[in-house]
């Protein structure tokens, strides 16, 4: 694969710290549905809340990874430490964000099942 700064700065790849961070988190969720087969026996929040922690620690060891890799090539700038840093902030409130409406789906789900509940 050849490709340079310049050749994916050129290729209107939306870089923002958003961009990316929606990159991640979507990338990230896509395994949600392997993870629930993977795991039938745990409960619908046990699921959930498992994929949460897997998920953002395979996020957390990969920010770090990359981190290692810029700082192997030069001091990072402040600016683009920044940039780095919401970028993870970001993916990590998609993360939480996906957590929550998983969380609330599931309950409202638990509602409709059983209507004796609500009495």
């Amino acid at each position: 694969m050849d490709t340079t700064v310049d050749s994916l700065l050129q290729s209107g790849m939306d870089f923002s710290p958003g961009a990316t961070a929606k990159r991640i988190v979507d990338f990230s969720l896509s395994f949600f549905g392997a993870f629930q087969q993977n795991r039938a026996d745990l409960d619908g929040a046990a699921q959930i809340s498992g994929f949460a922690e897997l998920i953002k620690g395979a996020i957390e060891e990969g920010f770090a990874s990359a981190k290692d890799l810029l700082a192997g090539l030069g001091e990072i700038s402040p600016a683009v430490q920044a940039k780095i840093d919401e970028t993870f902030d970001l993916t990590m409130q998609g993360i939480d964000s996906f957590v929550e409406e998983q969380m609330v789906a599931l309950s409202a789900q638990g509602e409709e099942e059983d209507p004796v509940g609500v009495i």
